[in-house]
């Protein structure tokens, strides 16, 4: 999963899974137009895969607000 972000920042995007729990946190990569890229490979923090299913996206933006997703993990 990727998500491009048009502006900087270096807030990590953390991935939740539907319990509530924090399974990854993605360091942002900020692009040479200087958008910020995140890209998830479906491992967990802990090294394992995530198995397929239902995850919650959120990053926090510099001024405090939040931004969720839903996404889909298929295997």
């Amino acid at each position: 999963v990727t998500a491009d972000v048009l502006y900087r920042s270096s807030e990590p995007l953390e991935i939740f899974d539907l319990s509530g729990r924090v399974i990854a946190r993605l360091p942002a990569e900020t692009q040479s137009d200087g958008s910020t890229l995140f890209t998830w490979n479906g491992m967990t923090e802990n090294g394992t895969r995530s198995p397929a299913g239902l995850y919650l996206m959120r990053w926090m933006q510099p001024w405090g607000a939040s931004v969720v997703q839903t996404l889909v993990r298929i295997d």
